[in-house]
């Protein structure tokens, strides 16, 4: 296919392109043409009268013109630079000897941070400190350390005077707990039963009487939770301080307070003395039977919503369902619709819409130049542009340019003039004909 105005791809990409490939310069060229030369194995553009290599090979690098022209600027003497050191001023250098010559760089020493280097350029080991020397000296981070080669850090100095900052002395450890001391704490923060005076723990909880300790102890009260009464130890068994009235719903305990009052509360209220259908005159007392009947629900079926069966029958045409109309009426045309829409469905073929028949109805067809021959020699030739008469009274139109003699199809500008024509742009220099089709 042959293109004969620019091509503008909008800043988007051209992938898997390929420039031609010749093995000498095309003919009759214009500025910016390129080529890639298979015998130069090298891509070339023609610019200013002549064809210049766009890309240099230097040492199996690819190199742009710009880069070319860097080299050719610098001299042999700047390239001889690249190898490295002469073998002159290796010389010299090989000559100079450590020790030859001013102030030097000692012989390395294996890493040891306790190591300096003096001004005299020797490695010398730093002295450890002690109470009688100046040196080094490692850190403790102890409060009760006793050495006298190590100095504490500040944290060990905080640590100790936070311990000797205080307005009042310290009690011995051997007074917690002791007589004549003070209390300890448990891991509740609590003082254990056994550091506290006898009565403090006089009255003890159980949740029940079986729970009580087999051995009791006499001067002590004992609780049993569940039922709230209170025992003793007679030095045999547990015996109930005083008989109590425990809470409950038989004949030896005591009812609810609360339970009480809301029975008194409800037998206060007035209450139903008697029932009467929606279908009855009279209301009726005692033992009284509901039925669907004599509520007014005779014909209401006594099923759950989804289990109803409703019957009806199917309407003989499609139609809308009407606000009010009674169920069966609805359920008949619902399903005439269901049916309809099935079948439908069924119908592989492809049906057209009254709308899309007028539309293609109202086609005329397509115009095309079969006894014409357009060249520049038609129409405005100095422009390049023919205008083609269609007739097809559509802007909606696909047009096609083909080469009358070697049948090829031709790329080319296309401008809608009106409904009825089209204006296409054929090349100046070419004295063949076209053969123009455009369809709408």
């Amino acid at each position: 296919m042959q293109f004969l105005s620019p091509i503008d791809l909008s800043k988007n990409e051209l992938q898997n392109a390929r420039i031609q490939n010749l093995a000498t310069a095309p003919t009759s060229p214009v500025d910016g043409q390129m080529y890639y030369d298979t015998t130069l194995k090298t891509l070339r553009v023609y610019a200013s009268g002549t064809w210049k290599d766009a890309l240099y090979s230097y040492g199996g690098q690819t190199l742009t013109a710009d880069d070319r022209a860097k080299l050719n600027a610098a001299s042999l003497t700047e390239f001889g630079y690249l190898k490295g050191v002469t073998s002159a001023i290796q010389t010299q250098l090989n000559g100079k000897a450590s020790t030859s010559h001013g102030y030097h760089v000692p012989t390395p020493q294996t890493a040891d941070a306790r190591k300096f280097l003096r001004n005299d350029n020797t490695w010398q080991s730093l002295p450890a400190a002690s109470t009688s020397e100046t040196g080094i000296v490692q850190l403790n981070d102890n409060i009760n350390s006793t050495s006298a080669t190590q100095a504490a850090t500040a944290n060990a100095v905080k640590k100790a005077y936070d311990k000797a900052n205080h307005s009042h002395p310290y009690l011995a450890t051997s007074l917690k707990g002791a007589k004549n001391g003070v209390a300890s704490l448990d891991e509740n923060g609590l003082v254990p039963s056994s550091q506290l005076p006898s009565y403090v723990d006089d009255v003890l909880e159980y949740d029940k009487l079986a729970s009580f300790p087999k051995t009791g102890e006499s001067g002590k009260i004992y609780v049993a939770q569940d039922s709230n009464k209170t025992y003793r130890w007679s030095g045999t068994a547990y015996v109930e301080i005083s008989a109590s009235l425990a809470l409950g719903e038989t004949s030896s305990t005591a009812y609810r307070g609360d339970y009480g009052k809301i029975a008194y509360d409800h037998s206060q209220k007035a209450h139903v003395t008697g029932v009467k259908g929606d279908g009855e005159t009279a209301y009726r007392t005692g033992n009284v039977n509901i039925t669907k009947a004599n509520v007014g629900l005779g014909n209401v079926p006594n099923v759950a919503t989804n289990d109803q069966t409703p019957t009806y029958t199917a309407a003989s045409a499609n139609a809308n369902l009407t606000s009010g109309e009674k169920l069966s009426v609805a359920m008949g045309k619902i399903s005439r619709a269901i049916t309809s829409l099935i079948s439908h469905l069924a119908d592989s073929t492809r049906h057209i819409t009254a709308a899309e028949r007028t539309a293609w109805n109202a086609k005329t067809g397509k115009f095309t130049g079969t006894n014409e021959n357009y060249s520049t020699s038609d129409d405005n030739a100095s422009s390049g542009w023919v205008t083609v008469a269609h007739n097809l009274n559509t802007e909606d139109v696909v047009v096609s340019v083909w080469d009358a003699n070697d049948k090829n199809m031709i790329a080319t500008d296309v401008s809608i003039v009106d409904a009825n024509a089209v204006m296409v742009w054929l090349p100046k220099a070419d004295a063949g004909t076209y053969k123009i089709t455009v369809i709408g």
